[in-house]
């Protein structure tokens, strides 16, 4: 059987231009799994109160971050995805995008031109959840019924699969940090309180398992420690405590030393590099703090190549 491998990850703009910003966060937030509102509301949320109020801010954080190879999700994803083929040449593995260029549709209709009869297809999303691994599901739902030649099957999730979290470990290691001084902080993507439950599935909890397995393998003091959310949009009550909030309460007990780890993400993004290491990193010295780490994601690591292929080949039965 010819088999195939759909790595998928969220999605970013063509460029930090206002008109491809725009674009993008159009499709990406009227996705009902993304905003959960009827339609018409969605629609005048998005387009009438979101983007006018936030387009420039948030074009202007794509600018700050852009490479001169472009976005660096789109950059760290095309490198796994080449430095994946070339670790399992008996499968051919292609990387699509849930929002924006190189969707799900085009790559599957690419496995169906060349005849191939099951797609592996991996969320790049460690923890389950509707606007992530769902959205993704609904997709392939969606486009499979036009290749139905093709066999789908899909990863959900890998929280705590020792493939994901042991490069993220490896990483860390490598950073050098001192566990007397420095306090971890783990800053995991927020979700909607009344959004954390997908088919059963607790995110918060899938979370909080994999802050323990991380700490587990790091032998970090649990007291020394501590597991937050980050990017909340509007006023609704999202998955406390906030990464911001619990900086500023680090400071205020006195703990002025942080190094934070955001394992929500697999590679390098809006959220980790502008958010986190510019956004927040200026709030905490500027508010007093002396030391602000943050660990990079996994990108295209050697460890993470070979943690992914690990659990690809868990699916395979190998």
């Amino acid at each position: 059987m010819k088999t195939g491998v759909l790595l998928v990850n969220l999605g970013t703009p063509r460029s930090f231009s206002k008109k491809d910003v725009k674009l993008f966060l159009r499709e990406f937030l009227l996705d009902p799994l993304v905003i959960d509102i009827p339609y018409f509301f969605r629609w005048i949320l998005v387009n009438c109160i979101i983007i006018p109020n936030r387009l420039t801010d948030v074009s202007g954080k794509y600018e700050r971050i852009w490479t001169p190879l472009g976005s660096p999700l789109d950059v760290h994803s095309k490198e796994l995805e080449k430095k994946f083929n070339l670790l399992r040449p008996n499968l051919v593995t292609k990387l699509a995008m849930r929002y924006g260029e190189n969707s799900i549709e085009k790559k599957i209709a690419e496995f169906d031109s060349e005849e191939f009869e099951k797609v592996i297809v991996v969320p790049l999303f460690p923890h389950i959840c509707e606007a992530t691994t769902g959205a993704v599901e609904n997709e392939v739902l969606r486009v499979g019924a036009k290749f139905q030649n093709i066999k789908f099957e899909l990863i959900k999730g890998f929280c705590d699969h020792d493939g994901f979290i042991h490069p993220f470990v490896e990483i860390t290691k490598a950073m050098k940090i001192n566990k007397k001084l420095d306090f971890l902080v783990f800053s995991f993507h927020g979700m909607p309180e009344k959004s954390v439950l997908h088919q059963g599935i607790d995110y918060r909890e899938e979370c909080l398992r994999t802050a323990q397995a991380l700490r587990n393998q790091l032998g970090w003091p649990a007291e020394r420690m501590l597991v937050s959310f980050q990017s909340r949009l509007g006023k609704a009550n999202w998955t406390k405590p906030y990464t911001n909030d619990a900086l500023l309460e680090l400071l205020r007990i006195g703990i002025k030393r942080v190094v934070v780890i955001a394992p929500s993400f697999v590679a390098d993004c809006l959220e980790t590099l502008e958010e986190l290491d510019l956004e927040l990193r200026k709030q905490f010295i500027d508010s007093g703090g002396e030391s602000f780490k943050l660990i990079p994601s996994l990108n295209s690591s050697d460890a993470w190549v070979e943690g992914l292929g690990r659990i690809v080949d868990g699916r395979l039965g190998v």
